[in-house]
């Protein structure tokens, strides 16, 4: 099973399958996202504060947010 999963970057921390990508749902259609039109990245979504990050990126929680 592939976990690998693609993000966007902006407001709406949108999550999508590797499998949904390959299907060409490549850029965030969020109406209300400040990064719609954007490609997604490979990354996660924190469990703890609900943010994406990018792979290769160090993700530290924010407890403001």
């Amino acid at each position: 099973m592939d976990t690998r999963t693609h993000v966007c970057l902006g407001i709406c921390h949108a999550v999508i399958s590797d499998d949904q990508y390959k299907k060409r749902i490549i850029v965030c259609g969020n109406e209300a996202c400040d990064k719609k039109g954007k490609p997604f990245v490979i990354g996660q979504k924190c469990k703890q504060c609900n943010i994406t990050y990018e792979e290769g990126t160090v993700h530290t929680c924010n407890p403001e947010i």
